[in-house]
């Protein structure tokens, strides 16, 4: 596997995550930030969708701190990403 298909595949389980109740809110968070540790990721979407992901789930845990590190880290990748903006 490539590096971009293990980022993506921990993005694909941390987005399974959000789909069980709450208590594995802290399992996809876990599982956004494995994705980006990933050394060598190419593609620039998989990392934006990453933070922006992992900045959800911080703001669903109340980690506002962590959110907003994770958005600004976002919108310096791609300043226009529709939900790190929103």
């Amino acid at each position: 596997e490539t590096p971009d298909q293990i980022a993506q595949n921990f993005k694909e389980q941390g987005n399974d995550m959000l789909t069980q109740p709450v208590r594995y809110r802290k399992d996809a968070l876990k599982y956004y930030t494995q994705g980006l540790e990933i050394e060598g990721v190419k593609n620039k979407e998989i990392i934006e969708a990453l933070y922006s992901n992992r900045a959800y789930v911080h703001f669903l845990l109340g980690n506002f701190g962590h959110c907003i590190e994770d958005v600004e880290e976002c919108l310096r990748l791609n300043p226009k990403h529709k939900k790190a903006v929103y």
